[in-house]
């Protein structure tokens, strides 16, 4: 049986010279589509190593201004529009009191008191507030920082413990009034039968 069609094909040797052709011209181009993903695998494979380079270098840079932020000998607070602290480095959560990361989505007013006028000058006295109540005689720097990638601009402002002899001073002053208080209604308790 096999011989038979064997023969069959053998008479028709046009049909396998066109059907080996047709192999032939889909092997080319199998050939050439595999060349073309490997061109193009190569060149992605490049693209992805040009990403993570990128991608390292934006790393370092951010763990480079972080640095710089956690270093600096006073305190920086960054707020947005709507008056949340963005970024408090160490040395404003410790001037106010608060754990690392405390700071970040408090109020600004929490810990910087303001009728929002006090926020046009770029440099001056502040009272702050710690987180156990106590007040602070701040010298404040103030800096718009400029809107980027569609978020509006912000706020950054430095600040710094007034000199220890306002510092002592202010703290006197709320003692006395504290002791002032204390008297007036010791008094009013001693003369109320």
């Amino acid at each position: 049986m096999l011989a038979d069609e064997y023969a069959a094909d053998a008479g028709e040797p046009a049909h396998l010279d066109d059907a080996v052709a047709a192999l032939g011209e889909l092997l080319a181009e199998l050939g050439q589509t595999l060349q073309t993903q490997r061109t193009q695998a190569a060149r992605h494979a490049q693209q992805i190593e040009a990403l993570h380079a990128v991608q390292s270098r934006l790393l370092q840079g951010k763990s480079w201004y972080r640095g710089i932020l956690e270093a600096a000998p006073d305190a920086i607070l960054i707020s947005d529009h709507k008056g949340l602290i963005r970024l408090a480095n160490p040395q404003a959560e410790r001037l106010f009191g608060y754990q690392p990361g405390e700071l970040l989505g408090q109020p600004l007013n929490a810990v910087l008191p303001s009728d929002g006028h006090d926020l046009q000058q770029t440099s001056q006295r502040r009272r702050g507030i710690r987180s156990d109540g106590c007040e602070l005689i701040l010298e404040a720097s103030l800096a718009r920082l400029p809107a980027q990638a569609g978020a509006p601009a912000q706020l950054c402002i430095l600040l710094r413990a007034a000199g220890a002899e306002r510092q002592a001073r202010a703290q006197t002053e709320q003692e006395v009034r504290g002791n002032a208080d204390f008297l007036a209604n010791m008094s009013h308790e001693i003369r109320t039968p």
